[in-house]
């Protein structure tokens, strides 16, 4: 081990030590700091660093960045606190949301998933929510609807299809209102209501208040 213990030195263009290590100490005897400004090669090992630190590597078991930290490479790590990459974060592993954590967009943008979800659990993927309240949920028999079911538009989309009508329609009565447009008969417009009886079938005029009844035929 070499020992240096000047109050200064100056000069000097090189420092070895033949016994493996060198150490510094100020002239009361304690251990002194060194400042280097410029390191080119080599390999340094120290308590701490303070400064700027540009090119080559750095091999360290902790570190800490009071500031920001810039990579223009790849950052490869094991457990941290947290993450702002402005990029795309790549996990070798997996990620792990601890209890009570989120994962959501900053404001108001858009969280993108991607894969079949098959890994995913607490998501039901047949159910449709609105504020947390279940509006639609796939069953063996097809789709059970809460609330109502509203066309986006008046007198612009239809139920069904020629060609892939619905079979059958099961409803209690039945309202029906061209209001806003004219049939091709007298070009006027109605607003009627069918209500089922227990031996007859009644329509109700909506704009007059009249009631009728229907004459059916028994057929034998």
């Amino acid at each position: 081990m070499t020992v240096i213990r000047p109050n200064s030195i100056s000069g000097v263009s090189s420092i070895t030590g033949n016994g493996g290590d060198i150490s510094i100490f100020r002239a009361d005897g304690t251990a002194a700091d060194v400042t280097v400004n410029n390191i080119t090669s080599g390999v340094i090992t120290a308590t701490t660093f303070s400064g700027n630190l540009s090119d080559g590597t750095i091999n360290a078991t902790t570190g800490t960045f009071s500031g920001n930290l810039g990579v223009g490479g790849v950052l490869t790590y094991e457990d941290v606190t947290n993450v702002d990459a402005v990029g795309i974060l790549t996990a070798r592993s997996g990620i792990r949301v601890g209890t009570g954590g989120t994962v959501g967009p900053v404001g108001s943008g858009i969280v993108t998933y991607f894969g079949d979800g098959s890994q995913l659990t607490g998501i039901d993927a047949g159910t449709l929510k609105h504020n947390n309240n279940t509006k639609a949920q796939a069953t063996a028999n097809g789709v059970t609807i809460t609330g109502g079911l509203i066309p986006a538009a008046n007198n612009t989309h239809d139920l069904g299809a020629s060609g892939v009508a619905w079979r059958n329609l099961y409803v209690n009565d039945a309202h029906f209102s061209n209001e806003g447009h004219s049939n091709s008969v007298d070009g006027t417009w109605g607003s009627w209501t069918l209500q089922e009886g227990e031996n007859d079938i009644f329509m109700i005029n909506n704009r007059t208040g009249k009631k009728y009844s229907i004459t059916m035929k028994e057929v034998e």
